[in-house]
């Protein structure tokens, strides 16, 4: 009787060890993308979810101001994008955390256009020389950035997001309003110098759309930025929309 084949050869060790290999690859390649999707779609929710925070508070504001500055009252959010010093002004801070800060004014309800109505009650978030309240910060997830619009072949050199979205309340109404203004204000820095009226005439605020390029771990690849859009003349949280990419000036692919 001829003995039983016992083993395998080489060959089909081989091809066995190619096949488990090609199958590893394929298997670790689909997970770290899955991951990295997943990580991709939670940075642009909890982005989105922080914006529409922001709107709640100003919406929903309760009018407390801190002991002894009763004669204020609270008026909406400044947020800042990209300020250049910590809250204890220890040198560079991370640029990537987002602040915002109580807008408070003097009482009142005078009427006209929003932004000169606040200025007339003195609206800051400073009362002098001292922050309103302690500011709330939000640091976006999984190391991803908060870019400015930048659509591809625009020479977009990736940098974070330097500017302030201010979210306030008519005095008189009680209308919400969002104004955007590109460049920094960096609270910390003129609070430091012992500036009283940070906000000022509200130089450079404006009415507009304004689009959040979400840059997922913080890569340069316009085909991976989201867009979030607050809506030009928003005045609630329902302004807030992921933008399809069809319609994305984040750079990303259009379809």
């Amino acid at each position: 009787m001829k003995k039983g084949r016992r083993g395998f050869t080489l060959v089909e060790v081989a091809i066995f060890l190619a096949i488990t290999g090609i199958l590893f690859i394929g298997i670790t390649v689909g997970v770290q993308n899955s991951v990295y999707q997943q990580r991709r779609n939670d940075s642009v929710q909890s982005f989105i979810e922080f914006l529409r925070n922001v709107y709640s508070e100003v919406e929903n504001v309760q009018n407390s101001v801190p002991e002894g500055r009763s004669e204020k009252a609270i008026y909406g959010k400044l947020v800042t994008f990209g300020e250049s010093l910590d809250l204890e002004y220890n040198g560079t801070g991370d640029q990537d955390k987002i602040f915002v800060y109580t807008v408070v004014g003097d009482v009142g309800s005078p009427s006209g256009d929003t932004l000169v109505a606040l200025k007339d009650l003195h609206t800051d978030i400073l009362y002098n020389g001292q922050l309103m309240g302690y500011p709330e910060t939000f640091i976006p997830k999984w190391g991803s950035t908060i870019d400015p619009a930048c659509p591809s072949g625009s020479g977009c050199d990736y940098k974070p997001l330097k500017a302030s979205l201010l979210v306030v309340r008519h005095p008189s109404s009680g209308v919400v309003y969002t104004y955007y203004k590109s460049g920094v204000i960096d609270v910390n820095a003129l609070r430091k110098s012992g500036a009283s009226v940070i906000l000022g005439d509200f130089s450079g605020f404006g009415l507009q759309q304004v689009d959040f390029c979400v840059n997922p771990e913080g890569r340069a690849n316009v085909d991976d930025r989201m867009d979030v859009r607050i809506v030009n003349r928003a005045h609630n949280a329902s302004a807030i929309e992921q933008v399809p990419d069809y319609d994305n000036l984040c750079g990303a692919r259009k379809i």
